[in-house]
């Protein structure tokens, strides 16, 4: 795991504010939940934690980078989502097949990696 995807991904679980050449972490308080915290990579909205007193909820996305009209997930989005996954204590991970993005399970199940998947997280 690359350095700045380590730092940043302690900051999203940890509450800080940080920004690390192109990735940006912000964390809020609110008044109805904990905080937010929502992490960034070249302005794209990959990664957000919710902390609220009941349930603790992280949820990645593929941010919606578009290269000539088509959603693109580069190998730094999997690599920064990925560093997110496993600093989370998450045993998912996902991968690239025949152009195809996937995400594999704790149970080693294949599924698309389409946008937008939430974990509930015991903390």
């Amino acid at each position: 795991m690359r350095k700045i995807t380590k730092e940043t991904a302690r900051a999203l679980l940890n509450g800080g504010n940080i920004t690390k050449g192109n990735t940006h972490v912000q964390t809020v308080e609110l008044p109805h939940m904990s905080r937010v915290g929502q992490l960034f990579l070249f302005g794209n909205l990959i990664a957000t934690y919710e902390l609220d007193e009941g349930v603790n909820r992280l949820t990645i996305s593929h941010g919606n980078y578009k290269v000539n009209g088509q959603i693109k997930l580069t190998s730094t989005t999997k690599e920064r989502l990925n560093g997110i996954l496993k600093i989370f204590g998450i045993n998912w991970h996902i991968f690239q097949s025949r152009g195809e993005w996937f995400i594999r399970d704790f149970m080693g199940r294949d599924q698309l990696f389409l946008n937008n998947i939430t974990f509930n997280i015991d903390r």
